[in-house]
């Protein structure tokens, strides 16, 4: 679980990656403050994995628009995930960063194969 941080010069609030290889499943990113326009996790020329993983109530303070995931010239592949943020977007991407997301709950939705939109009900982050 990766939870109630706070980015004090500029970046995710939850998780970061430049050029880098990342698998991550069975997680928890929920309720960390970034700093600037993306609040959980920014994947920055990376191609990494994420499955049963959820990412939930992650902020950024930047003003203007801000995200759950920004995903800058690579490619993600996400699946059975929970991606639902208090952001304008869930999921951004970024000079050429491509997703490909499939059976995952997705706040305001996001093409793939068995993607949801639907509450997930959770009663508090903490209550997992």
């Amino acid at each position: 679980m990766i939870s109630e941080n706070t980015v004090l010069e500029s970046g995710a609030g939850g998780v970061g990656t430049w050029d880098a290889e990342l698998t991550m499943s069975n997680c928890i990113v929920a309720s960390n403050v970034g700093r600037g326009v993306v609040a959980g996790i920014r994947l920055s020329h990376s191609d990494p994995v994420i499955s049963n993983c959820i990412v939930y109530e992650n902020t950024a303070d930047g003003g203007g628009m801000t995200y759950g995931l920004g995903i800058y010239g690579g490619g993600v592949t996400i699946s059975n995930s929970i991606i639902n943020n208090a952001t304008d977007d869930e999921v951004v991407l970024v000079d050429g960063g491509v997703a490909y997301v499939e059976y995952s709950n997705v706040r305001n939705g996001f093409p793939g194969v068995g993607n949801i939109d639907a509450d997930p009900l959770f009663r508090s982050y903490k209550g997992f």
